[in-house]
This record gives structure tokens, C-alpha cells and sequence, in this order.
């Protein structure tokens, strides 16, 4: 085997090693939003129950405010990342889970383009003197010489 394929065959293997490592390291980060996913839909759960803003009132103002209907709840809130994100501005927990659905995102497609720039860089020479062969080859064919080796 010569030089150009045996850097061919450890490039396609590093490249591979990179598409292993990437898809380990992007299932923990896929494990790591649906747990942010989870804990924003706890605190939606618990934050149902109790009004927001009642922390900015005083006794005082309170005193004369009728109480809230038997159906009533406040707006639930948002935890899938593709809502979040169409919505914009998030801020806590919210902020937390797009970011992280952003690390996911980048995680998936980081090590397809560097495992696909390693394979091409490595299979470079090979393709290089296997088209010299080619080349050799058909100038033998034109010349009518006998081809070589």
C-alpha cells in the first residue's frame, strides 16, 4: 500500500473518530435541554398557582381587590425551545433553554463539517497521483506506447 492511500484510509478514520465523538458529545447536550425542558415545566406547574406580580403590591392595595374567579389561570409558561425562540427575548430559565437548544444545534452540525474536512484533506494526495496514473495512462494510449508498470 502506498503513502497517499494510507493517509487516505487514517484520515476517513479520524474523520470517523470525529463523527463518534460529536454524536456522543451531542446526545449530552440533547440530554442537557430536555433537563432544562423539564425544570421550566416544573416551574410553569408551580408558577400556575400564584400571581407574579402580587410581590410588587402592598397590603394595603390589596385590601380591596375582589378575588379572582374559581376558572381562572394565569398564561402557562413556555418551555419548548421552537417557540422560544420564535418569540424572542427570554430571560431565566426560559433564556437557559434556548441556549442550550442553541450548544445542541451546534454540537449536531460542528463535527459533520470537521470529520467532512478532514476526509477531504486526507484523500487529497490519493486522488492526486491517482489521477497522474490516469494521466500516464492515457498518454501511453495516444502514444501508442505499451503502458507502464
Amino acid at each position: 500500500m502506498d503513502r497517499s492511500s494510507k493517509i487516505a484510509l487514517a484520515g476517513v478514520a479520524v474523520a470517523l473518530l470525529v463523527l463518534g465523538g460529536g454524536a456522543l458529545r451531542a446526545k449530552r447536550f440533547e440530554e442537557r435541554e430536555a433537563e432544562l425542558v423539564k425544570e421550566c415545566s416544573a416551574v410553569a406547574t408551580t408558577a400556575k398557582s400564584a400571581n407574579p406580580f402580587d410581590q410588587f403590591d402592598d397590603a394595603a392595595s390589596k385590601a380591596g381587590l375582589p378575588a379572582l374567579p374559581a376558572g381562572y389561570m394565569l398564561d402557562p409558561l413556555i418551555c419548548t425551545s421552537d417557540d422560544l425562540i420564535r418569540i424572542g427575548g427570554n430571560e431565566g430559565i426560559q433564556g437557559k433553554v434556548v441556549d442550550a437548544h442553541w450548544a445542541t444545534a451546534a454540537a449536531r452540525e460542528t463535527p459533520t463539517f470537521v470529520a467532512s474536512l478532514i476526509a477531504g484533506l486526507a484523500i487529497i494526495p490519493w486522488l492526486w497521483y491517482f489521477l497522474l496514473r490516469r494521466i500516464s495512462e492515457l498518454q501511453s494510449a495516444v502514444s501508442g506506447n505499451a503502458p507502464r508498470g
